[in-house]
């Protein structure tokens, strides 16, 4: 997986209708294969037991498929392992930005939510910020949160929500410290 500009994809593949700064993740085979072995199993009736035990066979045997490691990170959340559940979800976004090029600017780069390739994306760094809230690191939240909505301006994932809670948890942390000046 690897993100690039639409307009170049689109010019490789002889296609039209390219939007300007529009960025998409592509996969590779691969990554396919990934996807489509990571599909199975959620697809299967498992125990959540035997879900989290392939889960983890997965990552092991794709340990570049970010959706593997968000998936096993959700599976740990789920058995209250907030620790691991972290540490997953750190991996799963560590890779996602070693795919994100020197060249692509967070102020101006466009990547559409609703391209499926983009997904994992967004639902991974989203679910990083939402942590770094709960953690009370609100500043790593809000960078998070803010670059969610300068790729994609509509939302999709909820960013603004998460930015308004950093903003009422910030409001509550100045009036609890009087000594802390608001900002």
């Amino acid at each position: 997986m690897q993100l690039r500009p639409v307009a170049s994809y689109n010019q490789e593949k002889n296609l039209e209708g390219a939007k300007e700064n529009a960025w998409e993740f592509l996969l590779d085979a691969t990554d396919e294969e990934a996807c489509y072995s990571l599909s199975d199993l959620l697809d299967a009736n498992l125990t959540d037991e035997r879900l989290h035990e392939l889960l983890l066979k997965l990552v092991g045997m794709y340990p570049k498929d970010v959706e593997a490691f968000l998936q096993i990170s959700l599976s740990f959340d789920k058995k209250n392992q907030d620790l691991l559940a972290y540490i997953h979800l750190q991996a799963a976004v560590s890779l996602l930005l070693q795919m994100i090029p020197n060249e692509f600017c967070w102020e101006t780069g466009k990547i559409n939510y609703n391209a499926l390739n983009n997904r994992p994306f967004f639902r991974a760094y989203h679910a990083l910020a939402e942590i770094y809230y709960e953690m009370d690191n609100i500043e790593e939240a809000i960078i998070i949160c803010e670059r969610l909505i300068s790729v994609h301006a509509n939302d999709d994932i909820g960013a603004r929500n998460t930015l308004l809670k950093c903003d009422e948890k910030t409001k509550n942390i100045s009036r609890s410290n009087p000594t802390q000046i608001p900002t």
